[in-house]
């Protein structure tokens, strides 16, 4: 027999509490289910996150490797490229310690690296001129680079030479400018070669300027053209004319007729067969009549093509009087 509530104090019987717990534990049961589903999901999707990021952190592992290695490969590689260069490369630091040294350094200088590594930039540099390595550093600290600075340098056996220097910052991994590297090049052969270029020109110019004879340069222009550039002084003195009214003006506005057609037949023949052409002329000039024995020689540029002519007038106007004077003599006694 079913034990029944007690209506009046509003109490639950037995069975109506125990229903009760049953639904109760029930519904728990239900909402541990469902949590129980979800951590299973939760698990999964975790499981699959964890594969990802081993599998991520694989790929990072395996790019690093590989970063690695090729950045050894370019170390290596450039490494061997400087210490193979015939030029000196060389760092250091801002207050001008030496920090590393090539082999090109070495045969350039004739310091081994035991020998001038850790020392002051200024073993290298004459005395008279270490200013400039305070100047370059001043352009250094504001990350300038300086191209082909040429200077002189100083040997262990104590000779000065001539150098071009190229440098550029050196920086840490934060930017900050820590040094900087040179590469430099031995240029006194260069100088040399310069120098004598100088002097043989300047003999020349020597020559051009006291020679009696009249010398001119000529541009060729499209193998027709021939514009006067230069004429010596003793070419201006016997034509009658002034440098300003002769250079870069064109012969055909220069020479007078009938001498024009002949002279730029001449030039013509020069440019068309490389060589040198010779002949007589004779022209009148505001300084008189003229007659002369011209030389015109060709000039090429690097590619073969004739871009000057140059010409030596010998005046025989004496010479050619004098002969005239003696045949008529001579008719005279026969």
């Amino acid at each position: 027999m079913k034990e029944k509530s007690n209506n009046s104090k509003g109490e639950l019987s037995t069975e109506e509490k125990l229903q009760n717990t049953i639904k109760e534990l029930s519904l728990q049961n239900e909402v541990m289910n469902t949590r129980a589903q979800e951590l299973v999901v939760a698990n999964k999707e975790l499981a699959f996150q964890n594969e990802q990021e081993h599998k991520h952190a694989e790929e990072l592992l395996n790019a690093n490797k590989e970063f690695t290695s090729l950045n050894t490969t370019q170390q290596t590689l450039f490494a061997a490229i400087v210490d193979s260069s015939d030029d000196a490369v060389l760092s250091k630091t801002l207050d001008g310690i030496i920090t590393s040294w090539n082999h090109g350094a070495e045969i350039i200088f004739g310091y081994k690296p035991d020998e001038i590594l850790g020392k002051h930039v200024f073993t290298l540099i004459p005395q008279h001129i270490q200013h400039e390595e305070v100047e370059i550093i001043k352009k250094i600290r504001n990350g300038e680079k300086v191209d082909h600075f040429e200077t002189e340098r100083i040997k262990k056996d104590g000779t000065v030479f001539n150098t071009s220097i190229t440098i550029s910052p050196i920086k840490d991994w934060k930017g900050n400018i820590t040094g900087d590297s040179k590469i430099l090049r031995d240029i006194s052969q260069r100088k040399k070669a310069e120098t004598k270029l100088y002097e043989s020109k300047r003999h020349l110019q020597v020559i051009y300027d006291s020679s009696s004879e009249v010398i001119f340069l000529v541009e060729v222009q499209d193998e027709k053209e021939f514009i006067f550039t230069s004429m010596n002084n003793a070419g201006l003195r016997k034509m009658g004319t002034t440098r300003q009214q002769l250079v870069n003006r064109n012969v055909k506005d220069i020479i007078p007729q009938p001498s024009l057609n002949l002279v730029l037949s001449k030039y013509r023949e020069a440019v068309e067969t490389k060589k040198t052409v010779r002949w007589e002329e004779t022209t009148e000039y505001p300084t008189g009549v003229k007659t002369a024995i011209v030389n015109v020689s060709p000039i090429y540029d690097d590619k073969g093509k004739c871009v000057q002519l140059v010409g030596v007038l010998y005046d025989i106007t004496e010479r050619k009087q004098f002969e005239k004077t003696n045949q008529e003599n001579e008719k005279k006694v026969n």
